[in-house]
């Protein structure tokens, strides 16, 4: 099986080549709240949600301060919004309860 993946990549990475890798790495959290969204739907509408949240508040910690409703009514579109939107809300807040702000650079 190993021989054959190694065999299909290389295929593949001749034929359309390698992609570079993006020289500045996204935010831990940013990537943690885009994969909550993407439960259960397809990239255009998790990424959407993603947008409508980033775009619409430009911080998390405003974003943890919505009512529920209106941070469920932001993502809606992703579906499972009342899954989503109290798992999100969970996460900043316990963010900021135990380590004062929004960020995970504690686990480098």
């Amino acid at each position: 099986m190993k021989r054959k993946l190694i065999k299909i990549n290389k295929l593949l990475a001749g034929r359309f080549g390698v992609p570079q890798k993006n020289k500045k790495l996204p935010d831990p959290v940013d990537l943690l709240i885009a994969t909550i969204l993407s439960q259960n739907t397809n990239d255009r509408n998790s990424y959407k949600a993603f947008q409508n949240l980033k775009t619409g508040y430009g911080k998390w910690e405003i974003v943890a301060n919505l009512h529920l409703n209106t941070l469920k009514s932001a993502i809606k579109i992703a579906g499972l919004g009342e899954q989503k939107s109290k798992t999100i809300k969970k996460f900043l807040s316990y963010l900021i309860e135990t380590k004062g702000k929004i960020s995970l650079e504690h686990l480098r």
